[in-house]
């Protein structure tokens, strides 16, 4: 078939792409741009912060999960031209494609908030966000004392895995509790409750009451001075920075688009991400062009569930568009994505949700047949062992499709006719 296809970034959902694509019949040429030779299985630091996995285990070289008959690029992307079909490298040159899959993923920015980067791993400060301080994590929750204040915060949208910022909070609270420590938890988020569907954020409301967890809503994390265990928040209702001490601080640090594609690419929104149909997830200026993954501003929540749905969508889509199909199947995704929060470490809450059908929030959605909003041991079964399983044997392979597992999603075209 004709025409080169270029995918920038060869996280989980570009590399899910490259290989459904092949599987789909696409013989094309295929280069994927990537500036890292290392994979991480993010989803695993906070297990590793949490004393129940091992770094090492989230982390593998890249080539090996690359398809075959597709060239490799070991470099930083730093412009893309939707307009002359175009990625500019910043060392190896210019790259032309016909077509072009976007999943550069979400930059952790962690100098936008002052003195983080300084004290991270020190003055019991850590963040399970970063590969090298996952484990600090760990170190910090054992030596935290009988007393002591516990401080975990969470940063404004775009953030990937909304959840996360919590859920070592609540994996740290039953270490205290089965150690005996009677720990002053405190949870500050930009949000204005627990979590973004209500449905969810009335058991962890519930919860937080009962441990005596004190949350500050509307609070943003911009400074902290972790030799004077101190961190400062904005918050709406108050001019000057709000102060809250520590003894113990995971921090979260705030995200953004990557700036060769906010600010030296043709493709984006106002915000600096890939502007893609919501369903379709194609370039709403390049038909040519598809996007995956946090690196999109698709409506719903960055996390790796949501790229199971979203690959396939994008792989059938594109292949429909390369083979010339006159009556195309088109795939549409639906907004699945889910946050498996562990309340303890042995249990944990499997918040799945999709679009808003209705009401103004994402609607919850149930894929096993119990209530999703009562934390289980089997779920938990699935985060530490399933889901990284998953993710290494067949996810980066194309091979596994979140709710559906092994199943891809069925497409139909115009006519209603299943393919």
């Amino acid at each position: 078939m004709p025409g080169r296809i270029v995918i920038v970034g060869a996280g989980c959902g570009g590399l899910a792409v490259a290989h459904q694509l092949r599987r789909l019949g696409i013989s094309n040429a295929m280069t994927v741009i990537d500036s890292s030779t290392k994979h991480y299985y993010q989803p695993l630091w906070t297990i590793v912060g949490a004393g129940l996995a091992k770094q090492k285990d989230s982390v593998k070289p890249v080539y090996q999960f690359m398809p075959k008959n597709c060239d490799f690029v070991h470099d930083a992307a730093a412009a893309i031209s939707g307009a002359n079909k175009t990625v500019t490298t910043a060392d190896s040159g210019t790259f032309e494609f016909d077509y072009l899959v976007v999943a550069a993923g979400i930059e952790t920015q962690w100098n936008r908030i002052e003195g983080l980067s300084e004290t991270l791993g020190k003055n019991c400060v850590s963040s399970n966000y970063s590969f090298e301080h996952c484990p600090d994590t760990w170190k910090f929750l054992q030596n935290v004392k009988d007393g002591q204040r516990a401080l975990f915060t969470q940063p404004p949208q775009p953030l990937k895995c909304a959840g996360a910022p919590q859920k070592i909070m609540w994996l740290g609270l039953d270490h205290w509790q089965r150690t005996g420590k009677k720990v002053d938890i405190h949870f500050a988020t930009t949000l204005e409750r627990m979590f973004g569907v209500p449905e969810y954020s009335a058991y962890l409301d519930k919860r937080a009451n009962e441990f005596n967890v004190t949350r500050h809503f509307k609070h943003n994390l911009v400074k902290v001075d972790g030799p004077n265990k101190k961190a400062f928040f904005q918050t709406p209702d108050h001019d000057e920075l709000q102060v809250i001490d520590f003894d113990f601080l995971h921090a979260v640090p705030m995200m953004g688009p990557y700036s060769f594609l906010k600010d030296n690419s043709d493709i984006v929104d106002d915000t600096g991400f890939v502007d893609v149909d919501k369903f379709t997830c194609q370039s709403k200026k390049f038909p040519y062009i598809f996007g995956v993954g946090d690196c999109t501003n698709l409506p719903t929540a960055k996390t790796a569930a949501a790229v199971t749905s979203q690959a396939p969508v994008v792989a059938n889509n594109l292949s429909q568009i390369i083979k010339g199909v006159k009556t195309p199947t088109v795939g549409k995704y639906d907004g699945y994505t889910s946050c498996p929060i562990p309340i303890t470490r042995k249990k944990l809450l499997l918040a799945e949700f999709a679009y808003p059908s209705t009401q103004a929030t994402p609607t919850p959605v149930n894929t096993f047949p119990w209530n999703n909003r009562v934390p289980n041991r089997f779920n938990m079964f699935l985060k530490t062992h399933v889901f990284p399983y998953a993710y290494w044997k067949y996810m980066l392979y194309g091979k596994w499709f979140g709710k559906r597992s092994f199943f891809r999603p069925k497409f139909y075209d115009t006519d209603g006719l299943y393919h």
